[in-house]
Formats: C-alpha cells, sequence, structure tokens
C-alpha cells in the first residue's frame, strides 16, 4: 500500500533541495513551492510523521542556510535570499521541541537558529518574539544539555540581530525564566555549561535592555506573582547572585538607574515595583557603591517629588522607607565624596552640595517629603 504521507514528503523534500542547491525557478514557481512546503508543515503535524521529520526538517535546514538568491521578477530586479520564503514555515516550529525526541529537537533548533542568524524575521517578529520566549522555557525543563545550550545561543544571536526595542517587549519574562533555570542548576549542582550559559545570557540582557525599562517589569512581575515572596522569588535570586559574583557594582547600578524612569508608569506600577524593591533590597549582601547609591538617590528624589504631588493617602511609602532602611545597612563606613547636584542635594537635605558623603547621600526627611511619613536617621 502507498504511503501517500511519505511521497508528499518525499516530493516536498526534493523541491526544497533544488532551491537551495541554487537550480534557477522562476518566482511563481517558487512561490508555489513555498504554499506546498506551508501545507505539509502546517501545525499540529500528523500522526505518523517520519516524512516530515526525516526528509522535509533537514531539507528545510539546508534551504534557510542557503546562500542563492530569487529575482522577484519586479522591474527593480530585487532578489531575496530563497530560504527567506519558508521563514513563515518554520517560525513556529518552537512549539513541536517538547513532542519530540532528542535527535528532532535538535534538528528544529538547528533550523530556529539558521533562520534567526542568517534570514530577515522582521515580517514575522510577533511570532518570532512568541518562539523565543518557548525556547526560553525549553531551556528552563529537564532535558538534553546540548539542546539546552543550542537554545540558549539561538537567544544570545537573537539579540543582536533582532530589533532591541522589539526584543524589549518579551526580554522581561526571558529574563525571569532563565533567571529560574539558572538558580535550579545553582541549587541544584546542575550542569555547569548551562549554569555558565545562562550567566552569560542573564548578563548580556543587562547590557543590552538593563538601561531600558528591563527591570521596571520584571520587578513589576514579580510583585504581581501571586505566590510572589522575595524569600522565594527565583528571580530576585538570581540578580542578587549575579551581583555577588561580579567584580563591580554594575548590575545595582544599573538596576536603580533603570527604576528611576517607573514614575513613566501607572501608580499601581509604580507601587508593585517599589514592593519588589524593599524585598530584593532586604535581601542584598553586597556593599553599594558610589554610583549604585547616587543613583538611588536620584530614583528616590524622583519619586519623592512625584508623589508629593498626589492626595494625602494616596501613596504608601512603607516600601521605600523600608528599602531605605535595608540599603543604610549596605553603605560601606568610609568617606567618599559623591557628585550630586545642588539641587538634589538641597531637596533631598536642605543642606549645600559640598562636603557630602555617600553613606548618607540618599537620605531625607521623609516626613518633609511623603506626607505623613517618619524621618530615617543613620544607623551609624
Amino acid at each position: 500500500m502507498i504511503d501517500t504521507q511519505m511521497v508528499r514528503s518525499c516530493l516536498v523534500a526534493l523541491a526544497l533541495d533544488m532551491l537551495a542547491t541554487g537550480i534557477d525557478v522562476s518566482w511563481t514557481m517558487a512561490q508555489r513551492i513555498q504554499q506546498h512546503v506551508a501545507a505539509a508543515c502546517a501545525l499540529p503535524w500528523p500522526i505518523p510523521n517520519e516524512g516530515i521529520v526525516s526528509l522535509v526538517l533537514p531539507a528545510l535546514r539546508q534551504v534557510l542556510d542557503s546562500a542563492h538568491r530569487l529575482s522577484t521578477g519586479t522591474a527593480t530586479k530585487k532578489t531575496v535570499l530563497v530560504g527567506s520564503l519558508f521563514v513563515p514555515v518554520v517560525i513556529n516550529f518552537g512549539n513541536e521541541l517538547r513532542k519530540h525526541d532528542y535527535l528532532t529537537q535538535r534538528c528544529l533548533l538547528d533550523i530556529l537558529m539558521v533562520t534567526i542568524y542568517k534570514q530577515d524575521v522582521k515580517v514575522v517578529e510577533l511570532a518570532a518574539l512568541g518562539t523565543l520566549q518557548t525556547i526560553a522555557d525549553f531551556v528552563a525543563l529537564p532535558g538534553s544539555t546540548e539542546n539546552r545550550l543550542l537554545a540558549i545561543q539561538i537567544m544570545q544571536t537573537a539579540i543582536s540581530r533582532i530589533d532591541t526595542r522589539s526584543f524589549l517587549r518579551v526580554s522581561p519574562s526571558i529574563f525571569a525564566v532563565i533567571a529560574t533555570a539558572y538558580i535550579d542548576q545553582l541549587v541544584e549542582s546542575g550542569d555547569s555549561a548551562i549554569v555558565e550559559q545562562c550567566r552569560n545570557l542573564l548578563r548580556t540582557m543587562i547590557r543590552t535592555f538593563g538601561h531600558l525599562g528591563m527591570f521596571i517589569q520584571v520587578f513589576k512581575n514579580d510583585s504581581m506573582n501571586q505566590s510572589w515572596n522575595h524569600s522565594k522569588s527565583q528571580t530576585s535570586h538570581a540578580i542578587q547572585t549575579l551581583i555577588l559574583e561580579e567584580s563591580g557594582t554594575t548590575v545595582l547600578d544599573t538596576i536603580f538607574a533603570d527604576l528611576a524612569d517607573v514614575l513613566k508608569r501607572d501608580p499601581s506600577s509604580l507601587q508593585h515595583v517599589l514592593d519588589s524593591l524593599a524585598g530584593f533590597a532586604s535581601k542584598l549582601e553586597s556593599e553599594l557603591s558610589e554610583g549604585a547609591a547616587e543613583n538611588f538617590s536620584i530614583l528616590l528624589t524622583r519619586v519623592s517629588k512625584h508623589v508629593a504631588e498626589w492626595d494625602t493617602g494616596a501613596f504608601a511609602p512603607g516600601s521605600i522607607l523600608e528599602t531605605c532602611r535595608y540599603l543604610l545597612a549596605r553603605v560601606p563606613p568610609v568617606s567618599v565624596e559623591v557628585s550630586i547636584s545642588a539641587e538634589i542635594q538641597a531637596d533631598m537635605t536642605g543642606t549645600a552640595a559640598s562636603n557630602s558623603y555617600y553613606p548618607h547621600a540618599f537620605l531625607i526627611p521623609l516626613s518633609h517629603t511623603f506626607r505623613g511619613g517618619r524621618t530615617i536617621t543613620p544607623s551609624r
């Protein structure tokens, strides 16, 4: 009995091989081939799917990696990579990762890697971002070390290949998932390669998105989680670990600088972020650098000016008060001058900016700024 599904897969794979090797076809014919491939690979795949897995997927990998270009037949003589025709076909293959064995997973990941690295995914941007979130989930679950490492490489590649502002939309959720994978591997003494690559990915995301609002959303999401508890927060734990592992205090400086823009969000977001920040500060073990203290003082000044215009009782200062208390304990008892503007210093302390020392750089009489608040005084 003839297996029609296998015959179809053979014909589709043959057509893809022809395109990949550079056989010249018209633009119309290439589009017809694309339609047949899309129909054959439409999700969910039929059972059994040996033809797709063993024949079509390798052929797709080859055509996506091909340097051959096709003429679109327009008056401008525009040409495109032959693989670009099949980007919409494969971009959602990440949804199939957990349904197949190691070798098929590897083939799917190879396809997604070459797609993101060599092709322009802007035309399928939303689907591409969704696939990256799925790939992050794949990393966080148990499975083949080699495949999980490849999945991390795909996300590293995507950061450099996809528009930064577009990637920023999914960076907070991906950061949280990878942070969970990172801590799980550390706690369980898991594979050192996974630990190292997760760490590298998190640091890359901090460098790339840390000043663009990523931490605002990370802290907000952490606070809004129904099971939120900073003693158990994997995201908070991961950030704390990254801070302790670095030689400087870049991560902490970046966090405070990024959170200063939270005032552009709605009041609810501000409260969620400040609640989460208080929990984060309560677990902080590293000392504040001069830059971190100054960035926090700027954040505190902006918050105080912003909420001073609110009605009495509209803002609960407890979280920011607690954050100040925890951070004061992390300021080293040394006299290092901080360059804080006269305007900030006057607003924060009511004194001149000269001869100020950064252990007290962010101290303010909160009763003056937050209506009904109490004054924080240094513990030493």
